[in-house]
C-alpha cells in the first residue's frame, strides 16, 4: 500500500475504497495498473495540486473565476490543463470519486446507476445518477474549454507580438538598407565630382 500517487497522464480516476473504509483511495491507469493508497481521496487531489505549485482551494477559485461553477467544481491540476478531474461528490464528503476527463469515452445508465467507458476498454460502474454523472462531466468539458480558449488567445497574442517585433526588426533592416544605398549614392557623387 502507497502513502503517496503522483497523479500522472495515464491517471483514469481516484475513488475511495468503500464507504465504510474513506481512508483509503484507489488509482487506476489506463494501463491496467491499479494502485492502493493509504489517503482519503480528496487529500490525494489536494496534495496533487500542491505538486504542481498551487494549493486545492486556488484551484476552485480558478474553475469559479473561469466557469461560475460553485457545487463540486471540477479541477484544473496542472497549470496548462492537462490533467481536469471532476468530483461525483462534494469534497466535504469524505467518499469521492474523481474522474479525468481525457480518459471517459462514454457513459450510459445502468438502472439507476452510471456504467462509465474508457478509452482503453475497461468500463466501471458508479453509484450516481446519469443525469447526477452527465452534470459533473459537463462541468469538466466547460472548464476544458474555457481553459482552451484562453490558451488560443494567449498563443494569439504572443503570434501578434512576435509578428510585430518581426516587423520592427525588417523596418529597421529597411532603414539600415536605405541608409547604405544613400552613402553609396553620396560616395559616387563624391568621386565623380573630384
Amino acid at each position: 500500500m502507497l502513502t503517496y500517487y503522483s497523479i500522472n497522464k495515464n491517471t483514469m480516476y481516484i475513488a475511495s475504497d468503500n464507504y465504510f473504509n474513506t481512508n483509503t483511495s484507489i488509482a487506476r491507469e489506463i494501463t491496467g495498473e491499479e494502485y492502493v493508497i493509504k489517503k482519503e481521496a480528496n487529500k490525494l487531489m489536494a496534495e496533487n495540486c500542491l505538486r504542481f505549485s498551487s494549493n486545492y482551494l486556488h484551484r476552485k477559485a480558478i474553475t469559479k473565476d473561469m466557469t461560475n461553477i460553485t457545487s463540486k467544481p471540477p479541477i484544473m491540476i496542472d497549470f496548462f490543463g492537462s490533467y481536469i478531474y471532476f468530483p461525483l461528490f462534494s469534497d466535504r464528503n469524505s467518499y469521492n470519486l474523481w474522474f479525468n476527463i481525457r480518459h471517459i469515452k462514454r457513459y450510459e445508465k445502468d438502472e439507476s446507476r452510471t456504467r462509465v467507458h474508457f478509452y482503453n476498454g475497461e468500463d466501471i460502474v458508479v453509484d450516481v445518477t446519469y443525469y447526477q454523472f452527465d452534470k459533473q462531466y459537463s462541468n469538466a468539458m466547460k472548464l476544458y474549454y474555457k481553459i482552451s480558449l484562453r490558451r488560443e488567445a494567449f498563443y494569439r497574442e504572443t503570434e501578434v507580438n512576435d509578428r510585430s517585433l518581426l516587423s520592427q526588426r525588417e523596418t529597421l533592416m529597411l532603414d539600415e538598407f536605405k541608409r547604405h544605398e544613400y552613402l553609396m549614392h553620396m560616395q559616387q557623387l563624391d568621386y565623380g565630382v573630384y
